[in-house]
């Protein structure tokens, strides 16, 4: 695990140190976290580090070769919201998939014409809605969900 220290690192994948990351979950006794091994904690701070990446909008990086979001132009430091966000979200990825498909719903209809009947069924997504309301909520002062299924977050410096 490569972390973002600010600089614009071009190969860093996460923007929290697995130590901050146990830092906060003890602070909170959250047991859980800790049970997990090294591996299992780090591959969840960078899978939370990727979803956030892509889900949301912060602004303009500080240069083309860095590998994260962050940092943007003129800024040398990690917002403590971005790394509470991404810690909580890795909270969550030690025990589901971040980027499982939404449900479906379905629908069945059935026409009868005398002795003839037809059914067909019919499956669509459900309306998309923001799955990680508490991540949003972190993040509200310095992004924005790329989804139109959540109101807008403008960005503050």
């Amino acid at each position: 695990m490569i972390t973002e220290t600010g600089a614009g690192l071009p190969d860093a994948n996460c923007y929290v140190t697995l130590a901050e990351a146990d830092a906060y979950f003890a602070d909170r006794h959250r047991t859980a976290w800790a049970a997990a091994s090294d591996g299992a904690r780090e591959g969840a701070l960078i899978r939370a580090t990727d979803y956030i990446d892509s889900n949301y909008r912060f602004g303009d990086s500080a240069t083309a070769a860095q590998a994260l979001a962050l940092p943007l132009i003129a800024q040398t430091t990690i917002p403590a919201a971005l790394k509470k966000a991404v810690i909580e979200l890795a909270f969550i990825a030690l025990a589901e998939d971040l980027v499982a498909p939404a449900p479906a719903s379905i629908t069945e209809t059935e026409k009868k014409l005398g002795s003839m009947s037809t059914k067909v069924v019919y499956s669509t997504p459900d309306t998309p809605r923001d799955r990680f309301e508490v991540i949003t909520a972190i993040l509200a002062r310095i992004a924005r969900p790329r989804s139109s299924s959540v109101s807008e977050i403008r960005l503050l410096p």
